[in-house]
């Protein structure tokens, strides 16, 4: 089956239908599916012959068990908090001049700091459960009662939650800003600034240029002369003009907050999507439970369709003397040994596959009698084998799919009921695989 494969699986998962979050709780959800070990509601009808067949009519019944939470409430929390601290700030500031360190440490620094520690989860492989830490987020996206498919997950929940955290400050601070400039707009700012240990104004002129680096290239550092003219003793005893020069200072408390306080934020945000993306790939191609998931429904559809039993009646005479006078004998992979003692018209499945294509697409092809495809019991149906039969078929239309070698209980010396649990999951695995390329199955008896 050489359709079914992890990067398919991953395809559905990452590139489908919504979100990264709506992929990733898709994803827990359909882990958690496996996990409990639960079986599609099939109609009769319905037979998935693809991986995305499959996860699609999984989307259409379990989807919806755990979806991606509305972040929106906590977006607003966050956005009406940024009106409220600036709102809080400014207002020290009506009708007096308000200190300089107030907006640089409380949306500049103090995000910076924040941030800093915040970036070492990039670095850091958590693996306690996300409740610890994240329990008020979760409570606000409603997600506590999903509680036991959070915690099996937690490579995967730790960066989206430090994304959905980082989303939120960023939120809070565009807001902050936009009340700074709705403020603003209406009322005269005056920025001062005052210290017990900076003394000279060309100190902290200094400090302010350090600080002013990063944008230095497009908007200058305030002067030595707006610094001192903004010195708080030096506002107070100055006149009109003095004040006017300090209200000069907004586009380096604007451009403080855009540079330490936001810009750290959005990068943030951009590598927890990132780690998050890659992990979620990771998980997707690399945990087996898309095999899992697979051969679980695969073994149910089988043992539903054929309905097989403890007794031999099920097989309605699959055991069979294959006669080469009254047939064309063909194989798949067998050894020389095999091939020879049965009289082989080809053994496909070894030569080149130009070869074997040139073969099947020639006149040789075309049997005079009815075609049988010889197998081992043992061997593994594939999209290969799956290939060759759908040519031979549409060449031969009586053709039938051998089974050599199987143990006696498929054979007329035995029962269904004496074979193990192994041969009888082979069985089914092949009989499966008959019904999808529409061929009679048959058991060879042993002669």
């Amino acid at each position: 089956m050489s359709d079914l494969k992890a990067p398919t699986a991953a395809s559905f998962f990452l590139y489908g239908r919504g979100s990264l979050s709506s992929s990733l709780f898709q994803w827990l959800s359909f882990h958690r599916f496996v996990h409990t070990e639960q079986i599609l509601e099939l109609d009769e009808n319905i037979r998935p012959e693809s991986l995305n067949e499959w996860l699609a009519i999984w989307r259409s019944q379990q989807a919806k068990s755990l979806q991606a939470p509305d972040g929106s409430i906590v977006f607003w929390i966050a956005a009406i908090m940024g009106v409220i601290a600036m709102s809080g700030l400014l207002a020290v500031g009506l009708g007096s001049p308000i200190n300089l360190w107030l907006p640089l440490f409380l949306f500049a620094f103090l995000p910076l700091l924040m941030s800093l520690v915040t970036s070492t989860q990039l670095w850091r492989a958590e693996t306690a459960p996300v409740t610890r830490k994240f329990g008020l987020l979760l409570k606000l996206l409603k997600l506590e009662r999903h509680r036991d498919v959070l915690t099996e997950s937690p490579r995967l929940m730790w960066p989206w939650l430090n994304w959905q955290l980082q989303r939120a400050a960023c939120v809070f601070m565009v807001f902050a800003l936009l009340t700074f400039f709705l403020v603003a707009t209406f009322q005269e700012l005056n920025f001062v600034w005052s210290s017990t240990f900076i003394q000279s104004s060309a100190s902290m002129a200094q400090i302010l240029s350090v600080i002013a680096t990063p944008w230095s290239w497009m908007l200058p550092a305030p002067t030595p002369e707006l610094v001192e003219a903004a010195r708080f003793d030096t506002l107070g005893l100055a006149g009109e003009g003095t004040s006017y020069q300090s209200s000069q200072l907004w586009p380096f408390v604007i451009a403080s907050m855009l540079f330490y306080g936001l810009m750290p934020r959005v990068a943030l945000l951009i590598l927890f999507r990132r780690q998050l993306k890659k992990r979620l790939t990771d998980s997707v191609e690399q945990s087996g439970t898309i095999e899992v998931f697979l051969n679980r429904q695969l073994q149910q559809v089988s043992q539903k369709a054929l309905d097989v039993e403890e007794s031999d009646a099920g097989i309605e005479h699959l055991a069979a003397r294959v006669s080469e006078s009254t047939s064309s004998l063909l194989g798949w992979r067998l050894s020389a040994g095999d091939a020879e003692s049965r009289g082989l018209a080809r053994n496909l499945g070894l030569d080149d596959w130009q070869v074997e294509a040139e073969w099947l697409a020639s006149d040789a092809a075309v049997m005079p009698n009815p075609v049988r495809m010889m197998v081992g019991f043992w061997q593994t149906p594939t999209g290969e084998l799956e290939d060759c039969l759908q040519q031979i078929k549409a060449r031969n239309p009586q053709t039938e799919l051998v089974l050599m070698e199987a143990p006696a209980a498929f054979t007329g010396s035995g029962t269904v009921g004496m074979a193990g649990e192994r041969e009888q999951a082979q069985l089914l695995s092949w009989r499966y695989f008959a019904e999808k390329v529409t061929l009679p199955l048959v058991i060879e008896e042993a002669l």
